[in-house]
């Protein structure tokens, strides 16, 4: 089983985010805007211990945009985020998992090797750029009656069983607006003893 974690938007409730991480030795890549709240500084802090992905200059949803100013939102905000750091940014992720065939295109062209989106559910990956996820730390539609956690541990069960991709996603100001830091930490806590 392999563990991914993934976090969007860059924004400051990310640095208690890390910390979490970093005390249960989880991986995570933190998408990244260029034009995010936490900066340059902010930027760089986190990418001393997680990979950095990029996810458009401003968080425009590119399906809703011409396709000429989406491929500037793309490639524009992989070019900051490859300056601030010097070094590659090979993956993005779709805001809010917007994105059509043209889209992954731009992506692709763009030199990027993987693109996540926001599908949960899934325990494998048939399409690199097109990287669906298992579980968002959110009570989404798809998760019926059951909360979250419930679905997290679910979908741990069944990436074990299937030896698949275990990957969690959400936002660190989500976590927050919702006061999910202390379910947020028990989780880690479960998944760490998988590992």
């Amino acid at each position: 089983m392999k563990i991914i974690t993934s976090w969007d938007d860059g924004r400051k409730q990310d640095f208690r985010l890390a910390e979490l991480l970093k005390k249960y030795q989880l991986p995570a890549i933190f998408y990244i805007p260029a034009n995010c709240e936490i900066g340059r500084d902010g930027i760089l802090e986190l990418a001393r211990d997680f990979e950095i992905g990029s996810h458009t200059l401003s968080h425009t949803l590119l399906t809703r945009i011409p396709l000429a100013k989406a491929e500037r939102e793309i490639i524009g905000g992989k070019s900051i985020l490859k300056a601030v750091l010097n070094k590659e940014i090979t993956k993005f992720c779709y805001p809010r998992g917007y994105y059509n065939e043209e889209i992954k295109q731009l992506v692709r062209l763009a030199g990027f090797k993987e693109a996540r989106t926001t599908k949960v559910l899934y325990t494998n990956v048939d399409d690199p750029f097109e990287t669906n996820t298992s579980v968002h730390i959110y009570n989404r539609k798809e998760y019926g009656d059951d909360g979250w956690m419930k679905v997290a541990l679910e979908m741990l069960d069944k990436t074990k069983y299937e030896n698949g991709i275990y990957h969690l996603w959400s936002h660190s100001w989500e976590i927050d607006k919702y006061d999910w830091w202390e379910p947020l930490e028990q989780l880690f806590k479960i998944i760490r003893e998988e590992l």
